[in-house]
């Protein structure tokens, strides 16, 4: 009996020390295991609210711990120190909610309807701007297809800017959510400096830039190619109509602009030959057909100071 305790104390201190060796490498697998599962955590507090379980992306989230303005102790749930190294303001994060608050900037955050009625008060604003001013080169009365294509045109190329606008904006910042390095300034221009994302900060971005940037990039794609699309229309139809001679206009001789202003007839090649020569004057009224030498061309009277409406009581 004696030999058989003495057997299993034996037995039981070698069991003993082997558990108290593996116990360091056991609990080094421990503190591994609870570090990638605290990453995974921190990343996962932001799926809820991306939508990621729910059927795609929610409108209107934002980031764990982030107000509106983007203050808060932590930013996505994650330690603000990791970020302390880059100026607030430089943080990409911080700029997604800035843009995400902006007054113009955020449009591109907006439904495809609600985005479509912004642009189409853009559209109607810009075109009763523009119609006085078009009015001044194309008469509404007896060129009404190039007045209204003229200011249809630049209504639309008001729209595209403001789109353009949003799609840069949008753009940049995707690129710093994206990228696992960006460049940030600590003072001014004059002393750049290259910040790399820790893991947690670099999951996190893209996290913000897959689940809502790239949607609104894409939507801003969609409606910046349909702007172009009728911009790039307007452009064509403008020329064919101005490049098209009307029986009016086919009875008026083109002008040319000399050093001393414009001239109708091919003999004459100088004003001042008028001053001289009642014949030649003659000649150039003749060739005018008794209008204003600026009224046959837009481009002449605009340079002559006349308006549309000066040369209709010539018609």
């Amino acid at each position: 009996m004696e030999a058989m305790r003495l057997r299993h104390m034996t037995v039981a201190k070698a069991s003993t020390s082997a558990l108290g060796a593996d116990l360091p490498r056991a609990a080094g697998t421990r503190r591994a295991v609870a570090s990638a599962a605290g990453a995974l955590v921190r990343s996962a507090r932001l799926v809820p609210q991306l939508g990621i379980l729910g059927g795609g992306p929610s409108r209107g989230w934002r980031c764990r711990g982030m107000s509106s303005d983007g203050e808060g102790s932590s930013v996505g749930g994650l330690d603000p120190q990791l970020e302390e190294e880059v100026p607030r303001e430089q943080r990409p994060v911080i700029e997604l909610a800035s843009i995400r608050d902006s007054p113009l900037s955020s449009w591109a955050n907006l439904e495809p309807q609600s985005l479509m009625r912004k642009l189409g008060t853009v559209w109607i604003a810009s075109f009763a701007l523009s119609a006085p001013v078009v009015a001044a080169s194309y008469s509404p009365q007896h060129d009404t297809l190039e007045f209204l294509l003229s200011t249809c045109l630049a209504a639309t190329a008001a729209q595209t800017i403001v789109l353009l606008r949003l799609h840069t904006t949008w753009s940049y910042v995707a690129k710093r959510l994206m990228s696992p390095a960006i460049e940030y300034e600590e003072t001014g221009w004059y002393d750049g400096q290259v910040w790399v994302k820790p893991p947690e900060v670099l999951d996190r971005d893209r996290l913000l830039g897959t689940y809502e940037v790239k949607p609104t990039l894409e939507k801003l794609k969609l409606f910046l190619g349909g702007t172009s699309g009728g911009l790039a229309a307007l452009v064509l139809a403008l020329f064919l109509v101005n490049t098209s001679v009307s029986p009016r206009d086919s009875r008026i001789v083109a002008p040319r602009r000399t050093e001393s202003g414009i001239v109708y007839s091919r003999d004459i090649r100088d004003l001042s030959v008028l001053k001289q020569s009642d014949e030649a004057a003659a000649q150039e009224a003749a060739a005018q057909k008794g209008r204003p030498g600026y009224c046959g061309d837009e481009y002449f009277r605009a340079l002559a100071g006349g308006s549309a409406r000066s040369c209709d009581k010539f018609n």
